[in-house]
Parts: C-alpha cells; sequence; structure tokens
C-alpha cells in the first residue's frame, strides 16, 4: 500500500526469519525524468545487480567426523530482508537454508546460491540439524563480505579450522 514512491520496496518472502524463496537477479536503476515540451530528449537509465551469488565448499569432513553419512545444510545470517525506492538495503535480518550435498572427494558443496549483500554475515554448516562449524570461530575470517554484484566463492576447512573466500566476476 504505497501512496508515493518512497513507500516502495522489494522484500523477500520470509517464514520466521528464514527466507522462503532465494532472491533470484535483482537489478535496480534510477533516472529522474525532466519533461520538456519543446523537445524530444532521451535520459539513460543505468541498473546495477542488486545481489551476491555465493558459492559455498568444506573440506575435512571425513577427517574430522569420520563419516560420509547425514544430511547437510548451510545457514547465511545477518542479510537484509529489503531494498527501498532508492536500492539501499533495508528491513530486518533475514537467514537462508541452503541445500548441501558430500561429493566424491569428501567436500560438502553448495551450488550457486543468490543471496541479498551484506557486509557482515555469518556462515554456518549443519549435519543433521547440528552446528558443526561457523564462520565466526574460524581463525582467519574476521568479517566475511559478500557484495552486490560480485561472486563470492567461500572454502572452509574443518580440520585446520580455517577459510578462505575469493571474489569472482559475476559468471
Amino acid at each position: 500500500q504505497a501512496n508515493i514512491i518512497s513507500d516502495l520496496q522489494v522484500s523477500l518472502k520470509q517464514n520466521n526469519g528464514v527466507a522462503a524463496s532465494l532472491p533470484g537477479d535483482l537489478f535496480y536503476g534510477q533516472v529522474t525524468l525532466k519533461s520538456t515540451s519543446t523537445k524530444a530528449s532521451s535520459e539513460t537509465l543505468k541498473i546495477e545487480r542488486k545481489v551476491s551469488s555465493v558459492s559455498l565448499i568444506t573440506k575435512g569432513i571425513i577427517k574430522m567426523l569420520d563419516s560420509r553419512d547425514g544430511n547437510f545444510y548451510y545457514k547465511i545470517k545477518k542479510t537484509k530482508s529489503s531494498f527501498n525506492h532508492n536500492g539501499e538495503l533495508t528491513g530486518e535480518d533475514i537467514e537462508y537454508i541452503i541445500p548441501a550435498t558430500m561429493n566424491d572427494k569428501g567436500n560438502v558443496v553448495a551450488d550457486n546460491t543468490t543471496i541479498l549483500p551484506a557486509s557482515d554475515i555469518t556462515i554456518e554448516l549443519y549435519k543433521d540439524d547440528k552446528m558443526i562449524l561457523s564462520s565466526e570461530n574460524v581463525k582467519n575470517l574476521e568479517k566475511v563480505s559478500i557484495n552486490e554484484g560480485e561472486l563470492s566463492e567461500l572454502t572452509f576447512d574443518l580440520s585446520k579450522n580455517s577459510g578462505n573466500i575469493v571474489v569472482a566476476d559475476w559468471g
């Protein structure tokens, strides 16, 4: 129910603070049009990608847990749930639950997933609903930032309690 443009926002559907669906590929742009009655004019609308893409992998699972069995998933916490008419992130914090599988090498992997960006997120790995890794406890990761328009490839090593982030161009 918007009366003026500043009332508008794009928000993710959620269920108790967990994203009910992933944002997909969202873009934003804004231009001010000036009316001129004497000649035709054009304005260029520049749009920017508003989402981030995250690729997750965790090594050392079998070495630490001595098992390949179990159901795995990642949680990404502390991203905002909306952006406003100016393209600024707003709203309450939301979490993403991302399914993961163990590959042939014994690494737990999750496909590239789009999320709304954030400057300080927490990534957790769960096995059978029990948390086995949190980025907040990884010794060489002080802060995990995920920027809009970028693909962040995050690799954790459970046996070394370490992590690595590589930022790549989209696609």
